[in-house]
């Protein structure tokens, strides 16, 4: 992507729509309906403690050498479309995938530290409930779906002092982003992560949620304090998006809904539109389209914009969509003339960094131009980073990296319980049964189950309930020589193939798929934790 200088102008942060006291009470953190002061988003604990035999004063070790990365393409919990939030920092993520932990205190390591983790165990009740540790220099865990939470692991580096690094992070793998309460549902939705959200280059921690606003007018849309730049080189320059990138998630997950903190004051109305592109394996926008979205603005004020997503080609269809890829969401339709007075995607973060390098951090948002060359339009995506005067005769820059919107994002599972991705059936026919453990019931609409051979047949013994225990039951009719067929089941985010034989002898062949492969690969770290 090309580069172009924007100006970052910080705002207080607008008011949010109220929840009941009572719904309140019944969270186990607190449903926040004005931002105020973000600190408490980013909180996390960095702890020195000395045994009283250590002569080593505190003051003398760098508490910030202790730190960990943590798992790769994970999302946070946001806003509900009435821009309420959940009082802690909460990360969203694939159930049953290995997540690793990286232990980035090379410093400590090179001092002869040694460390421990102390982390939330899987076969616990979570939110701290049971505690193991380790004494690996990474941590990879495997955690099942759980309607609670998972605590942020803690890391401890032990010599003469310890050091500890506690974050307040807290996880959710797996299943939906809405979350239900005895009043009704809040759906948080989720958006991109980036580590600059929670700390910058510097060690500082910078503002979560709201922080940073541009400010682009109906009458100097163009201006380089604004939104869009000047080229003096193109013709009939235009503002035509803003856009935000989702990265490749952990494992694919479903969406039917994207919404936005953007401020705006319609003139007249107008028709936005919402249009998912597929990235490619660099990260750049194709012309791939997931899923498009229509709302339109009726003259006023408002500060959320909500999009039902529907795939391309067809009217009305909501069912989830399945994302195993990164994409970006473009935003259009507010730049005809006269529909705004005020049009203002606000940004979820921002940082400060010194020198002359580039941004340590990715762009995830910015502006969709187009131009008139050759007489035919071109269009480009266009991020920034400004160089900022704090002042005092140092110069920084500043930088903006995402917007808040949101996607309703549901992780899905399915394997069966024994491991099981083949199973035989003698040539005298007969029928087996499997035990699935799976987020969409068998029997939900939005399940398939299809097999490729006629003389198969199955039937499904569902729950009632989501993520819950499935039967299946597949049947075989007598053959006089050897043959095979597949059985599969697919759903929104989530695919099980099952190959069947039909041989002159019978059993269940135990063939680990995927899922079964990381569970093993957890037990064994359950296996050496210490307690």
């Amino acid at each position: 992507m090309k580069r172009i200088s924007l100006l970052l102008v910080a705002l207080s942060a607008t008011s949010l729509v109220s929840l009941s006291q009572s719904m309140l009470m019944e969270l186990p953190g607190k449903v926040m309906s004005e931002t105020g002061s973000h600190a408490e988003h980013n909180e996390g604990r960095l702890v020195s403690t000395l045994s009283k035999r250590d002569k080593t004063r505190a003051s003398d070790l760098d508490v910030t050498a202790v730190t960990y990365n943590e798992p790769a393409n994970l999302f946070t919990m946001g806003y509900t479309p009435n821009l309420s939030y959940y009082s802690h920092v909460v990360r969203r993520g694939a159930a049953y995938s290995a997540h690793t932990w990286r232990n980035t205190s090379d410093a400590l390591e090179a001092e002869g530290y040694s460390f421990v983790w102390t982390y939330d165990s899987p076969e616990g009740p979570g939110q701290g409930g049971l505690l193991l540790n380790s004494n690996t220099k990474d941590l990879t865990v495997t955690y099942p779906f759980n309607n609670g939470w998972w605590c942020a692991p803690v890391l401890s580096a032990k010599k003469m002092a310890e050091l500890t690094y506690s974050p307040s992070f807290k996880y959710r793998f797996g299943g939906p982003s809405v979350i239900i309460f005895n009043e009704g549902a809040l759906d948080f939705g989720m958006t991109t992560y980036s580590e600059m959200l929670y700390r910058d280059v510097n060690g500082k921690r910078t503002t979560t949620f709201g922080s940073l606003k541009y400010l682009p007018t109906a009458s100097d849309p163009y201006s380089v304090t604004k939104w869009t730049p000047v080229f003096p080189d193109k013709k009939d320059l235009k503002m035509k998006g803003f856009y935000n990138i989702f990265h490749k998630p952990d494992a694919p997950y479903a969406i039917t809904k994207i919404w936005g903190w953007i401020e705006y004051t319609a003139l007249k109305e107008t028709k936005l539109t919402m249009t998912l592109y597929k990235l490619d394996e660099k990260g750049e926008p194709t012309d791939e389209v997931i899923a498009v979205g229509e709302n339109t603005i009726k003259a006023g004020a408002d500060k959320s914009i909500l999009f039902n997503l529907k795939r391309p080609g067809t009217d009305g269809d909501m069912s989830p969509i399945t994302i195993d890829c990164g994409f970006i969401a473009v935003l259009e339709g507010f730049s005809t003339e006269g529909a705004f007075s005020k049009l203002q995607p606000i940004l979820g973060s921002g940082t400060v960094w010194e020198g002359g390098d580039e941004c340590p951090w990715a762009y995830n948002c910015g502006v969709m131009l187009s131009w008139n060359e050759g007489g035919a339009e071109k269009q480009g995506y266009f991020h920034d980073s400004k160089i900022y005067d704090e002042g005092r005769g140092s110069t920084k820059k500043l930088c903006a990296c995402d917007f808040l919107w949101m996607v309703d994002g549901d992780f899905a599972w399915i394997f069966e319980k024994s491991g099981i991705s083949e199973l035989t059936i003698p040539l005298t026919g007969g029928s087996e049964n499997l035990t699935f453990n799976t987020y969409y019931p068998l029997n939900d609409t939005n399940v398939t189950i299809t097999k490729d051979a006629e003389w198969l047949d199955f039937s499904v013994s569902a729950a009632s309930e989501v993520a819950s225990d499935n039967g299946l039951k597949v049947t075989a009719s007598p053959s006089d020589e050897a043959r095979e067929g597949y059985i599969t089941i697919s759903g929104p985010a989530m695919n099980y193939v099952l190959k069947v034989k039909q041989t002159d002898s019978s059993a269940v062949e135990s063939i680990s798929v995927d899922d079964m492969i990381i569970a093993t690969e957890y037990m064994d770290i359950l296996l050496s934790a210490k307690p």
